[in-house]
Protein backbone atom coordinates (compact mmCIF):
# COMPACT_ATOMS: atom_id res chain seq x y z
CA UNK A 1 0.00 0.00 0.00
CA UNK A 2 1.34 3.46 -1.16
CA UNK A 3 0.29 6.06 1.12
CA UNK A 4 2.62 8.85 -0.24
CA UNK A 5 1.26 10.92 -2.85
CA UNK A 6 2.15 9.56 -6.28
CA UNK A 7 3.33 12.43 -9.06
CA UNK A 8 1.16 10.22 -11.49
CA UNK A 9 -2.12 11.08 -9.71
CA UNK A 10 -4.09 13.46 -11.27
CA UNK A 11 -7.42 15.40 -9.96
CA UNK A 12 -9.58 13.56 -11.60
CA UNK A 13 -8.29 10.28 -9.94
CA UNK A 14 -8.77 11.86 -6.90
CA UNK A 15 -12.41 12.94 -7.12
CA UNK A 16 -13.37 9.54 -8.37
CA UNK A 17 -11.63 8.04 -5.30
CA UNK A 18 -13.83 10.99 -3.63
CA UNK A 19 -17.00 9.22 -5.48
CA UNK A 20 -16.14 5.90 -4.56
CA UNK A 21 -15.33 6.33 -0.96
CA UNK A 22 -18.33 8.72 -0.63
CA UNK A 23 -20.88 6.55 -2.44
CA UNK A 24 -19.54 2.81 -1.29
CA UNK A 25 -17.13 3.46 1.99
CA UNK A 26 -14.13 1.08 2.66
CA UNK A 27 -15.01 -2.12 1.85
CA UNK A 28 -17.33 -3.24 -0.80
CA UNK A 29 -19.04 -6.55 -1.48
CA UNK A 30 -21.42 -6.95 -4.37
CA UNK A 31 -21.57 -4.36 -6.65
CA UNK A 32 -21.77 -4.02 -10.21
CA UNK A 33 -20.39 -2.05 -13.56
CA UNK A 34 -24.00 -0.71 -13.39
CA UNK A 35 -24.04 0.85 -9.71
CA UNK A 36 -20.01 1.97 -10.31
CA UNK A 37 -21.31 3.73 -13.52
CA UNK A 38 -23.76 5.96 -11.38
CA UNK A 39 -21.14 6.68 -8.27
CA UNK A 40 -18.64 7.67 -11.00
CA UNK A 41 -21.03 9.17 -12.99
CA UNK A 42 -19.46 7.44 -16.24
CA UNK A 43 -20.71 4.54 -18.77
CA UNK A 44 -20.17 0.80 -17.89
CA UNK A 45 -17.45 0.89 -20.31
CA UNK A 46 -15.20 3.43 -18.79
CA UNK A 47 -15.57 1.93 -15.26
CA UNK A 48 -12.98 -0.84 -16.42
CA UNK A 49 -10.57 2.01 -16.90
CA UNK A 50 -11.11 4.04 -14.10
CA UNK A 51 -11.11 1.20 -11.47
CA UNK A 52 -7.46 0.11 -13.41
CA UNK A 53 -6.22 3.41 -13.06
CA UNK A 54 -6.94 3.73 -9.08
CA UNK A 55 -5.82 0.23 -8.86
CA UNK A 56 -2.55 0.94 -10.38
CA UNK A 57 -1.68 3.39 -8.35
CA UNK A 58 -2.47 1.32 -5.15
CA UNK A 59 -5.75 3.38 -4.04
CA UNK A 60 -7.87 0.32 -4.31
CA UNK A 61 -8.28 -3.68 -4.61
CA UNK A 62 -10.18 -4.45 -7.85
CA UNK A 63 -10.06 -8.06 -9.54
CA UNK A 64 -11.78 -7.00 -12.56
CA UNK A 65 -14.83 -9.67 -13.38
CA UNK A 66 -16.55 -10.59 -16.49
CA UNK A 67 -19.08 -9.17 -18.11
CA UNK A 68 -21.18 -6.06 -17.16
CA UNK A 69 -23.92 -8.07 -15.10
CA UNK A 70 -21.29 -9.62 -12.76
CA UNK A 71 -21.14 -8.10 -9.53
CA UNK A 72 -17.50 -7.25 -7.92
CA UNK A 73 -15.95 -6.44 -5.18
CA UNK A 74 -13.45 -3.90 -4.75
CA UNK A 75 -11.83 -2.05 -1.42
CA UNK A 76 -9.90 1.41 -0.49
CA UNK A 77 -6.54 0.56 0.15
CA UNK A 78 -5.44 4.33 1.44
CA UNK A 79 -8.32 7.31 2.55
CA UNK A 80 -8.64 10.52 0.57
CA UNK A 81 -8.30 12.58 3.58
CA UNK A 82 -4.46 11.50 3.54
CA UNK A 83 -4.22 13.28 0.11
CA UNK A 84 -6.50 16.44 0.95
CA UNK A 85 -2.69 18.18 2.79
CA UNK A 86 -0.87 18.01 -0.50
CA UNK A 87 -3.75 19.62 -2.82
Amino acid sequence: MNNSMDNSATTIQLQRLNQLETRFGRNVNNVDKFELAEALICSTRNVTNIMKSLSALGWITWPPGRGRAINQAFRLCTLLKSYSSHG
